[in-house]
């Protein structure tokens, strides 16, 4: 009996881990849409975030929508910028310098500059201290000169769909073993 309970512990310790490494969607609490806010006893100071649960076809966004391609990006910036979608160093550069178009507009020398950027805002985890990684997005930056917000906003959200984890959700699963019989 201790031995299936230190077992179990165990397996409890690595589903925990994996569940931390790994960004899925198993500690989202979806709203009813069926229910108001206050039914569902949601407080006026909470905040929310708007996602889309499912996927049935992002490809009619376009610049037509403003509401929907926000939330788009929105919602594909977050899983960027919190590891969900996994990018390249290069992605990653990429889009950071499209999310600083569109934050602030055209590149000006006087304002851009070393660590006016908060690199937990644009880059996932494991870019943000990389060395140099700011002079590369600003290098990036440049290339936009004159890309509107919008255009901005339509750029990244077509980049992201081009992302292998696009649309993908991950769930953690753990297989049950069979119990062995006694002889």
């Amino acid at each position: 009996k201790q031995w299936y309970q230190r077992r179990v512990r165990g397996d409890r310790k690595k589903m925990e881990t994996l569940r931390r490494k790994l960004h899925t969607d198993d500690d989202i609490l979806w709203l009813n849409h069926d229910k108001s806010l206050r039914e569902q006893g949601i407080a006026e100071d909470k905040m929310l975030l708007l996602r889309k649960k499912l996927f049935f076809s992002d490809v009619n966004v376009d610049r037509n929508d403003p509401v929907q391609l926000n939330l788009m990006y929105i919602q594909d910036n977050t899983c960027v910028v919190n590891g969900t979608h996994k990018v390249s160093l290069e992605d990653a550069i990429e889009l950071a310098a499209i999310r600083v178009q569109i934050q602030f507009g055209n590149h000006d020398e006087n304002k851009h500059k070393k660590g006016f950027l908060d690199m937990k805002e644009l880059l996932p985890p494991e870019y943000r201290k990389v060395q140099g990684i700011e002079k590369k997005i600003y290098a990036e930056h440049r290339k936009l000169m004159g890309m509107t917000e919008l255009n901005g906003k339509l750029r990244y959200i077509k980049h992201c769909r081009e992302l292998k984890t696009y649309g993908v959700t991950f769930f953690l699963v753990k297989k049950k073993k069979k119990k062995k019989k006694k002889k």
